[in-house]
């Protein structure tokens, strides 16, 4: 058998025990909406970094930074901005649309508008329905990219953001008991493979 360092693997166990617990199955409902929440942040920054090569550099940092915020909130749970904030947020970035495309229609203005609508949204999700507001948003989002590109990097990244979206979407329809990260991955595969058929078609 293969020697073990045992310090080493102890490094290494306490390193990802923070992983294991936020991954692991959760008791608490706190702690599940804060695991999903996470999980749902990562999956819209993969469905938008893909569009950074097209937007306007002022609204990847407004998107950037508007991320950034609301994994900060969920970190250390503190409340989201209310409407006296986001009402003006709201109104810079159409603003900010229309200052740059002269529109807020068309591909290029209205693929801008719409991801900085999401990342507002974002700040704003306080009930479950708005998370699945901001899952059908991102899938929307995702094929908006391939009006601009369909290499092959793009479809491994839209494949791992629709794996992290399904992910929250199971997790999310868990009312009672939660189930390890493993369980739920492999019930994402199945939904996927089930799919496969009607991609082929199409």
């Amino acid at each position: 058998a293969a020697f073990v360092d045992p310090p080493a693997k102890r490094r290494w166990q306490r390193w990802l025990a923070p992983a294991i617990r936020l991954f692991g199955p959760q008791t608490s409902s706190a702690a599940r909406e804060r695991r999903d929440m996470l999980v749902l942040l990562l999956a819209v920054a993969l469905v938008v970094v893909p569009h950074f090569e097209h937007l306007p550099w002022w609204a990847t940092s407004v998107f950037s930074l508007l991320l950034i915020w609301r994994v900060w909130l969920t970190l250390v749970q503190r409340p989201l901005p209310g409407r006296i904030v986001m009402l003006p947020l709201l109104l810079a970035a159409g603003g900010a649309v229309y200052l740059q495309h002269r529109t807020l229609t068309g591909q290029d203005a209205g693929v801008t508008f719409l991801i900085l609508l999401m990342a507002l949204k974002l700040l704003e999700m306080r009930a479950r329905r708005d998370i699945f507001v901001v899952i059908y948003l991102a899938f929307f989002i995702l094929l908006t990219q391939f009006l601009y590109g369909q290499e092959l990097p793009v479809a491994a990244m839209t494949v791992a953001a629709v794996v992290a979206l399904f992910f929250v979407l199971v997790s999310v329809n868990l009312d009672e008991v939660d189930l390890p990260a493993l369980r739920k991955l492999r019930l994402v595969g199945m939904t996927l493979l089930k799919a496969l058929p009607l991609a082929a078609a199409l």
